[in-house]
């Protein structure tokens, strides 16, 4: 029928589903009302690939002790080894329902074919569409819901549409997503029908018929991680690695970077001649700045490489191996409070990019630390010299 191949094709057309999905659509569409008609036993619909419609009904005449342990708690259906088990099984009774001027035997399979236009009146036509176009959209809406969800933590093109108390309403290739305010940089703001690139942090399924909501973000790690990765070819391809990623969006950014190719300059790579790779990264975050680290498995050498151009005097650290122990950095007393950054800025950052706890400490304050220990230490020496000559005494 050319009216089912035409509207295949436009169904496919508006909401992006294979042809096969719009077609299982309208099939299962057609069996759900044929199951509401009460002369109709159980129908199987198929639709060529040439528009026509094949509506058949095959039952089989059983006795009355099968359907009741076929329907009994005890699972009696599983029991039934597959080449055993019978299509639509019903009682006597039950197939005379259908077939009421047929003499029935258990045992017999009646098979019948229906015509749709018999079938089907004005009022189950329409039926079909709404359950048809209800169908369609819990099947786009799926789709996206994977599609997306499949997407999350990537990086993806959008356009404005509009702003919605704060938040950006961004198109993407499929949906409308949603960049809430504080997945925004800050003093960032774009206009209806800029372009903009953004993260998908998250896909939520809404209650309401609007389908899924799409949640993107320009202040997460994974966009620093995500720009870098299209800007430098090496780490595309695996031969520069970034290994972590620190934040404070719209303000300043830490990656460290380590080369699986010693002939390969991790750092000189993500740079970019002149600074080229590194300058397109930051335009694309609102000139927010970059700092990228070189690598290093040795904990005190990656701490040392954090904190450039700051002078490491000295590194203290309990374990390496347990991420909850702190690690303290002693600096000149000259370069503490720029190596602090603005409001502890710099050491978070450097915290999170080493993976432990993050202490700056003056040289003069280790010096007093040191100090307060000896003279701490030096007493408990005494105290024991006394105790032990008390207990001389007493004995």
């Amino acid at each position: 029928m050319k009216e089912i191949l035409a509207l295949i094709k436009v169904l496919e057309k508006e909401n992006g589903l294979d042809a096969g999905t719009i077609t299982d659509i309208l099939e299962k569409s057609i069996e759900a009302v044929a199951r509401k008609k009460e002369n109709l036993p159980p129908i199987k619909v198929r639709i060529d690939e040439e528009g026509n419609i094949t509506m058949e009904s095959t039952i089989t005449v059983c006795p009355d002790d099968y359907i009741a342990r076929l329907r009994s708690e005890e699972g009696f259906e599983a029991d039934i080894p597959e080449e055993e088990r019978l299509e639509n099984p019903m009682t006597i009774q039950e197939a005379k329902r259908y077939y009421p001027d047929t003499d029935l035997e258990e045992g017999d399979q009646i098979t019948q074919t229906y015509n749709y236009d018999e079938t089907f009146g004005r009022i189950d036509v329409q039926t079909i569409k709404q359950i048809t176009s209800q169908k369609i959209k819990e099947a786009k809406k799926n789709m996206i819901l994977n599609e997306y969800r499949d997407k999350i933590g990537d990086l993806v093109p959008g356009t404005i549409l509009r702003i919605e108390h704060g938040s950006y309403i961004v198109e993407l290739e499929r949906t409308e997503a949603t960049m809430p305010r504080k997945e925004q940089l800050p003093r960032e703001h774009f206009k209806a029908g800029e372009r903009v690139k953004a993260v998908v942090c998250d896909v939520k399924e809404e209650d309401d018929r609007k389908g899924p909501r799409v949640i993107l973000s320009r202040a997460v790690p994974a966009m620093i991680r995500r720009l870098f990765e299209i800007e430098v070819p090496e780490i595309y391809d695996g031969i520069v690695e970034i290994k972590a990623v620190a934040r404070v969006a719209g303000s300043r950014s830490k990656i460290a970077v380590l080369s699986h190719d010693p002939k390969v300059d991790c750092v000189g790579a993500c740079v970019g001649v002149r600074g080229a790779r590194v300058k397109s990264v930051v335009q694309e975050i609102n000139n927010e700045k970059v700092d990228i680290v070189r690598w290093s498995d040795d904990l005190e050498t990656l701490v040392k490489n954090a904190l450039e151009p700051t002078e490491l005097l000295k590194f203290y650290c309990g374990d390496e191996d347990d991420e909850n122990s702190m690690v303290v950095a002693v600096v000149p007393d000259d370069q503490y409070v720029a190596t602090m950054g603005i409001k502890g800025q710099n050491v978070r950052m450097i915290s999170k990019l080493i993976g432990h706890p993050f202490r700056v400490i003056t040289q003069t304050r280790d010096l007093e630390l040191k100090a307060a220990a000896e003279e701490e230490e030096e007493g408990e020496d005494r105290e024991s010299v006394e105790t032990a000559q008390d207990q001389e005494e007493q004995e």
